[in-house]
């Protein structure tokens, strides 16, 4: 039993497509069995597989396949009549195919497409014919004498070989020679029946046809279905050869009004109008028959047959031009898909990172120090630790932090101090404030580079820790909390990298006082590095008392010893006595040489004495300080250029100990 698939909506409707036994791929693929044109068609959707008992459908899509509306997920069986869905457009039907007779078997009778076709001739006679020459035979006549041969052999015997199918006659009229066909014709009698009426020889062709080109020229070139007749063709009766359609291809199919159709396109020619218009002349040029391509032609009026009859349609091949032409609008068309699916990929990655972004609260540029309402008014939130013995209320420092819920303090330890807090306005990165303190008596006579180099080793020589610190520190000064900030502490700052399992970004403050040395680290997650710097190097974490930054001093290599009450009794007398400012910088270097000493062999009642003094020269800075102020203020609205220089060089003489503020902002130009 035989099956044929049926197109029934979408493209080429009507369209139909034998089943083979065994599997026929259904797609777009080049390699599919039935081959259909449709863009929501996969290359390989589905596989029809024709077996001895039954029809199975199987779906090879991720599109999927539909039988009668339901979607296939495994193989299954189909029937005549069910439609199948592929795609959004495509349907087809399964039907059963007609079963034909086998030319073996088949019995001689005018069911035959050749017998009704031979019956069909004579009920159009022509007029008789001029007797012709059997070499100036065209194709035509060759094929109308064949006809009429085997008419008459068919009703004269009922062997087997004159029932064969019509691939024979095809192959009988392509093969027999005009000398033979011609004793056959002369044969027949007029008095015989109106089957065996032989059909009419055309004249012979005149010298111009005589020139036409031989049939192997014209399978070279290409030869259209309907071709105009030369001229003087009215004249001769003649017309020049038609091809037809393979009859091999459609033998034992060929109905009854196909065989009308074909005898009477074969029988009659274009008209003299079509034939001389010069358009149609173009179309049949050796050129346009070499491309390869035809295009359809309608039939005028004259040639239309009744519209239940099929139709043979004319046919041109296409120019150059014309092929050019479509090849560009086909990829027209395939790049205007291109960029429609590509502007639909751009707006939907907008989509989602708009999406995203409303989503997802905006990260902060810099961290910033969290806040609270306080009577109306957004105020920070901080928190204080006090700095080991001497806080802020005792004449010292107290160390501030991010005040948080879930904050942690570690002081176990005597000389160390560790702060966990965060950052940010929710409190989203970690803050880690450590304060570290060294004392020993050493300190008194060392520098400050020196000191400075010898803690940073310290810290370093910790296993579980890897510092990396900048090689160039910057000088920095810590100010009160509140009051003037008079002379200053000064301190080294540098950045720093620490891994200890994980990374961290820091900056550090290292300062003296008296026999210690401070050094006090802030670090963040070194990922949070930039949004964390510009808090890392505003902020101290240091809030220190007045009465600290006064009474301020530290170690030095410049310090001498001597008898404590010798100098004591010299610098009482010079500061009170004398008051010379231009003294002020080798008295308070003196002064701090008696404190270092009195400090360091603990003679208590010549270091409280030294640090009155101490207090007095510092009360006597200010005040000179104070006074040469106003006097560059004056200058500098005057804009007496001269007097200011005088002013700052006087200045720089009187503070010349690197360790004052004042004299860092003397050679700064900057007067608070």
């Amino acid at each position: 039993m035989s099956y044929l698939l049926k197109i029934v909506a979408g493209r080429e409707v009507g369209r139909e497509f034998p089943l083979e036994a065994g599997e026929n791929l259904v797609g777009r693929s080049r390699s599919a069995r039935i081959r259909v044109f449709h863009e929501d068609v996969s290359g390989k959707h589905f596989i029809i597989e024709v077996l001895e008992d039954q029809v199975r459908l199987r779906n090879l899509s991720s599109y999927g396949t539909r039988l009668d509306g339901i979607l296939v997920r495994d193989a299954v069986e189909i029937h005549s009549g069910q439609t199948i869905e592929a795609g959004k457009s495509l349907k087809l039907i399964l039907e059963q195919a007609a079963e034909q007779e086998s030319p073996e078997t088949s019995e001689v009778s005018d069911e035959t497409s050749v017998t009704r076709f031979l019956s069909d001739l004579p009920e159009h006679p022509l007029p008789e014919p001029d007797p012709v020459e059997s070499e100036d035979l065209t194709g035509i006549t060759r094929f109308s004498t064949d006809l009429s041969a085997f008419s008459a052999e068919e009703d004269n015997s009922d062997s087997e070989e004159d029932r064969t199918s019509v691939t024979k006659f095809a192959t009988e009229i392509s093969g027999t020679d005009a000398e033979q066909i011609s004793p056959d014709r002369k044969a027949h009698s007029p008095q015989e029946t109106v089957a065996d009426e032989p059909l009419p020889l055309p004249n012979p062709l005149p010298p111009a046809a005589e020139q036409s080109p031989s049939p192997s020229q014209e399978e070279k070139t290409g030869t259209l279905f309907e071709s105009c007749p030369p001229e003087h063709a009215e004249e001769t009766g003649t017309f020049p050869d038609r091809v037809f359609p393979s009859l091999d291809d459609n033998a034992g199919s060929v109905t009854e009004s196909d065989a009308t159709v074909l005898k009477e396109n074969f029988l009659s020619g274009p008209s003299e109008e079509t034939c001389s218009s010069p358009e149609l002349k173009q179309e049949t040029s050796p050129l346009l028959e070499e491309q390869g391509v035809f295009f359809k032609e309608e039939l005028d009026d004259s040639e239309k047959t009744n519209p239940n009859e099929t139709q043979i349609l004319q046919t041109r091949m296409a120019s150059i031009d014309e092929i050019n032409f479509i090849k560009s609008q086909i990829r027209k068309q395939q790049q205007s898909r291109l960029f429609f699916k590509f502007l639909i990929f751009v707006l939907f990655v907008v989509l989602l990172g708009i999406i995203w972004m409303l989503k997802s609260p905006m990260q902060e540029k810099t961290l910033s120090w969290p806040r609270e309402t306080s009577n109306g008014q957004s105020v920070y939130r901080i928190g204080y630790a006090r700095g080991f013995e001497k806080g802020f209320q005792n004449g010292g420092f107290d160390v501030y932090y991010p005040k948080w819920e879930n904050v942690r303090l570690d002081s176990e330890k005597k000389d160390r101090l560790v702060i966990h807090s965060f950052l940010g306005k929710k409190g989203e990165v970690p803050l880690t404030i450590i304060l570290q303190r060294e004392e020993s008596n050493d300190f008194l006579y060392e520098n400050r580079a020196t000191a400075m180099r010898n803690m940073l080793r310290r810290l370093s020589e910790h296993k579980e820790e890897l510092f990396n610190f900048d090689q160039t520190p910057n000088v920095g000064y810590l100010v009160p909390a509140v009051g003037s900030p008079d002379n200053g502490i000064l301190c080294n700052v540098t950045a720093y990298q620490r891994d200890s399992g994980s990374s961290w970004f820091g900056i550090l403050r290292f300062f003296r006082n008296e026999k210690y040395n401070y050094i006090l680290r802030a670090e963040v997650p070194a990922e949070e590095k930039l949004r964390a710097l510009p808090v890392l190097s505003r902020e101290t974490f240091l809030y220190i008392s007045p009465a600290f930054v006064k009474a301020h001093w530290e170690g030095s290599d410049e310090y001498t010893r001597g008898d404590l009450d010798r100098l004591l009794l010299g610098v009482r007398n010079e500061l009170l006595n004398h008051n010379s400012p231009m003294q002020y910088p080798r008295l308070e270097l003196a002064i701090k040489s008696i404190l270092a000493q009195a400090y360091s062999s603990r003679q208590s009642k010549q270091y409280s004495e030294a640090m009155e003094l101490l207090l007095n020269l510092r009360d006597k800075q200010k005040q000179w300080y104070n006074g040469q102020k106003i006097r560059w203020f004056s200058a500098h609205r005057e804009k007496n250029k001269a007097e200011q220089t005088k002013i700052r060089n006087e200045s720089e003489a009187v503070f010349s100990i690197p360790g004052d503020k004042r004299r860092y902002d003397i050679l700064r130009d900057y007067w608070e």
